[in-house]
């Protein structure tokens, strides 16, 4: 990232880049960084934009020759090409030999850092792989976004909005939006503010119902599963992602008895680590036992919608109301 920044602000561009990575909010950030320092989307004589595969490399090699008609470079942007999984023949040996005057950009969803198109823009030009930001990165980003418009958040607030979006930054970004037009004239963001504005990912809406059935709170857990029905949320998809909840917990639970910390457990679970630390409060109160019955509940649930034995809300409501059984309830069966 701090290549291409460089290359932006004293205008010596490469010959080729490669844009990929797990974050697509930054992959097509500097996608758009770099279309719009070099040419510009309307320029139709300059820029020209490929998708998907079958792109003809010969026909890349010809405009690639062709001077620019009055401006300084000529700009190929190609988007998914499938270069970067299967070569093609010419272009990895091209790449060495692009005039100065037309740059390649290559925008990839699936790289191989073994093949030749990989080694060619990282031999000849800049290869840039946009990685998932750490908490830390997270918070420096929004602060940044919050300064610059001189605005405020409390650090209660700060966490509680990181609760609710997780750590995509497509989301953030929405919801840091949302946030600055309710606070309008005033500088601070407070937690209550947060609470009112910012919508919740259905991973935070999930780990909150799997919360309220954890506590047996039966009442809060339906009403969050109301509110999700109310979004058009797949019920079938809520059953699996409320196994995937328990088999997470699950995990952590064996994890912490191991003496893992949170930082070893955020790696292994490949989850943030504030997540990690959600997740391992949530389980300090309870044994193995009870989480593995749960997910042998879940695994229950799952396979009664898929084989058909019960409709998915019955399915899901059938497990939910077991999950959440206090111990006179199960005496009483």
């Amino acid at each position: 990232m701090k290549t291409i920044r460089e290359d932006i602000k004293s205008a010596h561009f490469h010959s080729s880049y490669l844009i990929f990575g797990d974050e697509p909010y930054l992959v097509n950030q500097y996608t758009d960084m770099l279309v719009d320092a070099i040419s510009s989307k309307d320029d139709t004589m300059n820029f020209r934009r490929y998708e998907g595969s079958g792109i003809n490399e010969n026909e890349l090699v010809d405009l690639a020759e062709t001077m620019p008609f009055f401006a300084g470079h000529r700009l190929i942007l190609l988007v998914n090409s499938g270069f970067f999984k299967s070569a093609p023949e010419k272009l990895p040996e091209y790449l060495s030999s692009v005039p100065e005057t037309t740059v390649f950009i290559f925008q990839e969803k699936d790289v191989d850092k073994r093949g030749k198109m990989y080694k060619a823009v990282a031999k000849n030009g800049h290869a840039a792989e946009m990685k998932k930001q750490n908490d830390s990165d997270l918070s420096k980003w929004v602060l940044g976004r919050l300064k610059r418009e001189k605005k405020k958040i409390t650090p209660d607030a700060l966490d509680l909005f990181f609760e609710k979006c997780g750590n995509d930054m497509y989301k953030i970004s929405l919801e840091l939006e949302k946030l600055v037009c309710y606070c309008g004239s005033g500088e601070g963001i407070t937690a209550d503010m947060v609470e009112l504005v910012t919508s919740p990912t259905l991973e935070n809406r999930i780990f909150q119902m799997v919360d309220a059935l954890l506590k047996k709170d039966r009442k809060r857990a339906f009403q969050y599963y109301e509110d999700l029905v109310a979004l058009k949320e797949p019920v079938g998809r809520m059953i699996y992602k409320i196994g995937n909840q328990y088999s997470s917990l699950l995990k952590t639970k064996e994890m912490r008895l191991n003496g893992y910390d949170t930082e070893k457990i955020a790696s292994l679970l490949e989850i943030s680590p504030k997540a990690a630390y959600a997740k391992s409060k949530s389980v300090s109160f309870l044994n193995l036992k009870d989480l593995r019955e749960g997910m042998k509940k879940c695994v229950e649930a799952e396979e009664a919608f898929k084989s058909g034995q019960m409709g998915d809300h019955l399915a899901l409501e059938s497990l939910m109301i077991q999950l959440s059984a206090k111990e006179q309830e199960k005496a009483g069966r």
